[in-house]
């Protein structure tokens, strides 16, 4: 799933959903590893985005913080 250069945003936020549904969470510091040439806070925003269109939920507090699945997390609260 690597690659080298500029990702536009709807690429970067399927590399993140992807991401999500396989591992069941995505945590900041895997995000960076797989799209290095994306700044953090970019990558913030996308997670967050995400977040509000009701895809990801967030779990934690700073650095601790993961995106987990929101179907997931409500499947669970049940």
């Amino acid at each position: 799933m690597k690659s080298a250069g500029w990702l536009a945003r709807e690429e970067r936020q399927a590399r993140i959903w992807a991401m999500a549904t396989l591992h069941g969470r995505v945590r900041m510091a895997d995000l960076r590893r797989e799209m290095p040439s994306c700044n953090a806070e970019t990558l913030r925003l996308d997670c967050a985005a995400m977040c509000e269109a009701g895809l990801l939920a967030p779990v934690g507090e700073g650095r601790g913080r993961v995106y987990v699945l929101r179907d997931a997390l409500e499947s669970g609260l049940s």
